[in-house]
């Protein structure tokens, strides 16, 4: 079905696809290349169906990796100087352990917080 719909909208014109019904009048013109792409994964993956859904997680997504990014540790070379100064691996393992899981739960409380605010 995909494949048909991708040989009926790649051989219509712009003005012409523009009124089909259900299509938003914006995507008019990129429907074809995302049709295309459909359709090349459609035969890459031998699939039949492809769920698709108008729900999207892109705020609290965002939100997240943001909140993330604040928290998790940026820079290996930080850690490498608190190596040095400290001639232990002790303290650089336990800075990441402590960043990487102030960072996961950060993240996860805001996104968490963007779904129940309906943004997720």
């Amino acid at each position: 079905a995909a494949e048909d719909v991708f040989r009926t909208l790649a051989t219509e014109r712009l003005a012409d696809r523009i009124h089909n019904p259900g299509l938003e009048r914006a995507r008019a013109d990129v429907i074809v290349g995302g049709c295309c792409a459909l359709v090349a994964i459609y035969r890459r993956l031998a699939l039949d169906e492809v769920l698709v859904s108008e729900a999207d997680i892109l705020d609290g997504l965002a939100l997240s990796l943001l909140t993330w990014y604040i928290f998790a540790p940026q820079c290996v070379s930080t850690l490498g100087v608190v190596k040095r100064e400290t001639n232990s691996w002790r303290w650089p393992i336990v800075m990441f352990g402590y960043m990487l899981a102030l960072a996961w739960l950060a993240s996860f409380a805001v996104y968490q917080t963007a779904i129940v605010m309906g943004m997720g």
